[in-house]
């Protein structure tokens, strides 16, 4: 549900001068950043727990080592045109200060890293598209815990050994997962089969995910392997080949197999996220998630929300007339619009 309000010209003066703005949120005084540097000036001067605001436009990445909050103008065309999309033009790291930390409406054009071997914990990716792989590396001395990635895109795959009871929901993803213990993966699709070498010298979508509950998903490979995923559960997921386990001891059930990819989603033309598709289901009531809710991102308890647009308000339509009227006004028109939750 979208709500809409008129907000203020200075708003439009900044969207008429096409700047790049970063405005930072501290203890209810605000500062303004500009440039491509404006995330990182912005962060500089930042404390932990303060928020900063990213208008459309292109950052240079930072390494994130405090609790911040940190909102996007989001990374869909479509609502995105009077803001452009907020792009992070490289890779965003997050160290071990980071924890409770919550990024929302941006693209980064790069890999997502958690700091190797570092406790990163109750960290909030939401509404993101980060076009490389998302990285936990580690062995789980100092794991990272309750992460959340929601409703985002992931246009690689995820290798996480230092995941320990995290979430990933209603998200879109290109390829396989790694290594993650104790974690849900409810709600996404999986679009690639990615291939997995010596010593199986296979294909397979999940690989030594251990004691990790797989519901509600779309996989939309020609075949969907589990190797070494050992008391994992696969149930209620939608694929479009045969599911098989190999060299584990997880539980596949009530899964829809052998479904045609061409009649899950309303508009289907690529193996790989493109914002042109539908993913919507045709028959949402027939490939039902264990939670009686439909398969696929738009079922569960986050359902994706249209567009990605995120939850702080955002700049959806701007109109500015050439000229004045006849009593020498400028009748500016600018409607905002957030998700709800």
């Amino acid at each position: 549900m979208k709500k809409l309000a008129t907000i203020t010209f200075s708003l439009l003066v900044y969207n008429i001068c096409a700047q790049v703005i970063a405005t930072l949120h501290h203890n209810g005084q605000t500062t303004v950043f500009y440039n491509q540097n404006g995330l990182a000036d912005a962060y500089s001067v930042a404390q932990s727990g303060d928020t900063i605001y990213l208008s459309g436009g292109h950052f240079a990445p930072i390494t994130i080592d405090k609790r911040l909050t940190i909102f996007g103008a989001g990374h869909y065309p479509d609502s995105t045109t009077a803001t452009n999309i907020t792009n992070i033009d490289g890779s965003i790291t997050l160290n071990s200060n980071a924890d409770n930390s919550h990024l929302e409406g941006l693209r980064i054009n790069g890999y997502f890293y958690l700091q190797t071997d570092s406790s990163v914990n109750n960290v909030m990716i939401n509404r993101c598209y980060i076009t490389g792989r998302f990285y936990a590396t580690g062995t789980r001395t100092n794991p990272c815990m309750f992460v959340t990635v929601k409703e985002s895109v992931i246009g690689e795959y995820f290798s996480v050994p230092n995941f320990l009871q995290c979430d990933v929901t209603n998200c879109i993803i290109y390829s396989e997962v790694d290594n993650a213990l104790n974690c849900s993966f409810r709600n996404n699709i999986f679009f690639a089969t990615p291939y997995h070498g010596w010593p199986y010298y296979t294909y397979y979508n999940f690989y030594d995910c251990d004691n990790c509950l797989i519901e509600n998903n779309i996989f939309m490979g020609s075949s969907s392997y589990f190797l070494l995923c050992d008391n994992s559960l696969v149930r209620n997921n939608v694929f479009t080949g045969t599911p098989s386990a190999i060299a584990g001891s997880l539980t596949l059930t009530a899964n829809y197999i052998n479904i045609s990819a061409a009649a899950i989603f309303l508009n289907y033309t690529v193996a790989s996220f493109t914002y042109s598709d539908n993913y919507n289901l045709q028959s949402p009531g027939t490939y039902l998630g264990a939670d009686g809710s439909q398969s696929g991102i738009y079922g569960g308890a986050f359902p994706y929300k249209p567009s990605a647009v995120p939850v702080n308000p955002h700049i959806r339509y701007v109109n500015v007339p050439a000229t004045t009227d006849v009593n020498g006004n400028l009748n500016i028109n600018i409607q905002s619009g957030a998700q709800q939750d």
